[in-house]
């Protein structure tokens, strides 16, 4: 298909410069930024543009990256919750903190950029490919970012590719062929839209209608989409197929090796090197890692509370209950909980050991099952989090927060 087909060079928004990223100079205590306010006067005021916090209970931000290109946060913002086409991505300078809408539908008042036209099967006109439910943002390939879209339940999984000069966006892949009654009588159903660029149920999905977590990433080297599922990790070759680089049915391994991951839910991904990372809860919480190219499984942290002798890595404390985890230098950032003391910002280290840091500045409130990471500041173990509608710098080896963007 036209927006599927061609062989993807990736030129990542996620550049490997040398330039350290800029961030506010900020000083703590002292600093304006390191008191948080939580009251409706004070979102808009760190930062310019469109706040994050609009009225909704549930406006949130997913999973997103840091472009050293551009000194900027990209993110995924879903507001109100609702399944409906309400949701955009962002871009936040990392020096301002300044809010710019890239691709989306706001509200009634902010939108930018547009999907497909087609013509519903009650006869509307109708738009699809829209960021309503956005969960993950990635890097794609000649200055674009790529989107996971997912409307819960049975509905279809969408990767969208959006422009970043027009906000427009297309369909790079989807869990399956979109639902329309009308498709072979009406010349502009999404399916016959849809299957005159080329998606077909041929090279839309070959992985048994693979349906994948809440996140996803991108191989750098081939730009190749790597979906974590339950039953294992997909390689997706766009408008040509997907196959499994690691699979298993149950606890039994069908593709790849190593220990099988014991899945209730995948709360998030990264990829670091050449293994995707992904965190798992709750019930069986852990953080594990698939290799890429050769399939092979490890378990990088996990605490086993009936048998302790069984446990990857110290620490009384479990991971992967709250959204996704982060990579910097050296160690992962993720939202940990303990029986006693409840949610709060916990690092991973190599050794698998878990450590629950308490927040300082404009996180000394923030034991919350609100808070989230956003993102990893690159060549740093510095890291963006999301906490009570506003995003945070916070260093783990002080515990230091300072408000980035309200």
């Amino acid at each position: 298909m036209t927006v599927l087909k061609s062989a993807l060079t990736l030129a990542l928004l996620a550049s490997t410069a040398s330039a350290a990223v800029k961030l506010p100079a900020v000083t703590c205590p002292g600093d304006a930024r390191c008191t948080f306010k939580s009251d409706r006067g004070a979102y808009g005021t760190i930062g310019e543009g469109i706040p994050f916090s609009l009225g909704g209970f549930t406006d949130r931000i997913g999973s997103g990256f840091v472009s050293e290109a551009d000194n900027a946060l990209y993110l995924p913002f879903e507001t109100g919750g609702q399944l409906d086409n309400r949701g955009a991505i962002m871009k936040v300078d990392l020096a301002t903190g300044n809010r710019t809408l890239i691709s989306g539908t706001i509200d009634e008042m902010d939108a930018r950029g547009a999907g497909l036209a087609y013509t519903s099967d009650r006869g509307n006109k109708a738009q699809a490919w829209d960021l309503g439910n956005v969960y993950t943002v990635r890097p794609g390939p000649a200055g674009s970012v790529y989107a996971l879209v997912d409307k819960l339940g049975e509905a279809r999984s969408e990767i969208l590719k959006v422009d970043l000069k027009t906000g427009n966006r297309t369909i790079v892949w989807a869990s399956k062929l979109a639902d329309d009654a009308t498709s072979s009588s009406v010349a502009d159903s999404i399916q016959n839209v849809e299957a005159r660029l080329g998606v077909t149920s041929a090279n839309v999905n070959s992985c048994e209608r693979v349906k994948p977590f809440l996140t996803f990433e991108v191989d750098p080297k081939n730009g190749d989409l790597l979906l974590p599922t339950r039953r294992g990790l997909a390689r997706v070759t766009p408008g040509k197929g997907c196959v499994w680089v690691s699979k298993w049915d149950g606890d039994v391994s069908v593709a790849g090796s190593g220990p099988v991951p014991a899945y209730n839910v995948v709360q998030g991904s990264t990829l670091v090197g050449r293994e995707v990372t992904t965190i798992s809860g709750p019930g069986n919480t852990g953080l594990y890692a698939v290799n890429v190219d050769t399939g092979e499984r490890r378990i990088l942290s996990f605490l086993n509370s009936s048998t302790p002798a069984r446990s990857k890595g110290k620490g009384d404390v479990y991971i992967g209950f709250l959204g996704a985890h982060a990579f910097g230098k050296s160690l992962f950032l993720t939202t940990g909980y303990t029986s006693q003391q409840g949610f709060a910002a916990t690092t991973v280290n190599a050794a698998g050991d878990r450590t629950v840091i308490e927040g300082k500045g404009s996180l000394s409130t923030g034991r919350s099952s609100d808070m989230s990471v956003v993102a990893a500041i690159p060549g740093t173990d510095k890291f963006i989090v999301w906490y009570e509608k506003a995003l945070h710098v916070f260093d783990p080896a002080t515990g230091m927060g300072y408000v980035l963007s309200q």
